[in-house]
């Protein structure tokens, strides 16, 4: 019978997604022994994954908020040098362009465009968080 840490580790390498081999020779358990582990524990093996996924979403939610506070800090210093500057030296052509492209921005403010914008920008998927959740643990090493 091993010892509860070598399953509580078993349980930590297979939901990072470490191959049967790969635990094997890390915790110097026989590959039968470990399938037959992953079949008793894939409940305990499922939330361990569950819970390492959502601290990447939360690393990445705050990491996320940190940036929209840079970029907002950056677009105020921005908008100040703008509104001290005149754009008559602008061609009539791009004057049009960025009136298009305001008018695009200004439209997020619609509560149900922004809401319908919002939805779109939050989708991840799997293999997003998965690939985030390779490069925290990575960076943590």
């Amino acid at each position: 019978m091993k010892p509860a840490k070598t399953k509580e580790k078993f349980i930590e390498l297979r939901a990072e997604g470490l191959s049967y081999a790969a635990i094997s020779k890390s915790i110097d358990v026989g590959k039968s022994t470990l399938v037959g582990w992953g079949r008793e524990m894939e409940l305990d093996i499922r939330e361990c994954k569950d819970e390492r996924l959502n601290e990447v979403r939360v690393k990445y939610k705050l990491h996320r908020e940190a940036q929209m506070q840079r970029y907002g800090k950056w677009l105020k210093k921005i908008e100040t040098e703008l509104s001290k500057r005149d754009f008559s030296y602008l061609k009539t052509d791009r004057l049009v362009q960025l009136a298009i492209q305001l008018t695009g921005e200004v439209r997020v403010f619609d509560p149900r465009e922004k809401e319908e914008a919002d939805r779109d920008k939050n989708v991840v998927t799997i293999e997003e968080l998965e690939q985030m959740n390779r490069e925290v643990f990575t960076a943590s090493i």
